[in-house]
């Protein structure tokens, strides 16, 4: 049993970095390249917001 409590800002979080994750099917060569703006790496990867 998980004798921590859940904090809902936390599970929310692991939520959104879970979405990233498999928008660029889990690698972070892709999502590195995303963010530097390397469009022949990060081809067909959908437009985050910027900001996370």
């Amino acid at each position: 049993m998980n004798a921590n409590p859940i904090d809902p800002v936390i599970e929310e979080i692991r939520e959104v970095r879970r979405r990233i994750s498999e928008r660029f099917e889990h690698d972070p060569a892709r999502l590195i390249a995303y963010y530097h703006g390397d469009s022949r790496t990060a081809k067909g990867s959908p437009h985050l917001v910027r900001g996370f």
